[in-house]
């Protein structure tokens, strides 16, 4: 099986459903069913597997991360409480409510720290934005995840924006589907489940 599935169609998305699923009892109160984030290691294989970092780059953050534990275990607490902070300013949207001044706080935290540490360069004829040191520095996924979701925010693909009904999924994608008729994260996964189910209710 698997480890990672990338249904949400965006970064920041993918990074908020590296979980199994979330049960919820409220947009603030839920658990978390079968994390799959439960080291830096793992946020680096996350990240190489979605594409934002290279092999090579892995690597070097593999190596980096035994050579400074302290420092990747922070670095690992952050990013969790920066997926968790996504989630619940995403479900805000979703269900037209103001997100928490806490959570934005984290993000915007993590966004800054991002910026400072971007320069402009001129690459393959044209202006980009570029990290400083990308190939070592633990930090690198965090601040493109903060950046991506950023982006997102402030697009009109935010509108776009939905919530997997999955029994004990709740997961996040962006329904780019012309009629934006997309119900599932997963047609394989929480659709087939639910026809499933409809079937062995209808057989009752």
């Amino acid at each position: 099986m698997e480890k990672w599935k990338f249904v949400g169609g965006n970064i920041a998305i993918d990074f908020v459903n590296s979980i199994g699923g979330r049960n919820e009892n409220g947009i603030d109160n839920y658990t978390i069913r079968d994390e799959k984030f439960n080291s830096y290691e793992d946020i680096v294989d996350w990240a190489k597997e979605i594409g934002i970092i290279s092999t090579t780059v892995s690597k070097k953050l593999i190596t980096s991360a035994s050579e400074n534990s302290k420092e990747a275990n922070k670095i690992f607490e952050r990013a969790i409480l920066l997926r968790e902070a996504l989630y619940r300013i995403f479900r805000h949207w979703i269900e037209e409510k103001k997100p928490s001044a806490e959570d934005m706080e984290i993000l915007n935290k993590e966004c800054s720290i991002a910026r400072e540490n971007q320069e402009l360069i001129f690459s393959s004829n044209k202006f980009i934005w570029d990290f400083k040191f990308e190939d070592h520095n633990l930090n690198i996924i965090l601040w493109k995840v903060a950046l991506s979701a950023a982006e997102l925010l402030t697009s009109e693909r935010l509108s776009r924006l939905k919530r997997c009904p999955g029994e004990d999924c709740g997961w996040l994608f962006i329904d780019m589907s012309k009629n934006q008729s997309r119900q599932w994260c997963d047609m394989k996964d929480c659709g087939n489940f639910e026809k499933v189910r409809r079937f062995r209710e209808k057989q009752k």
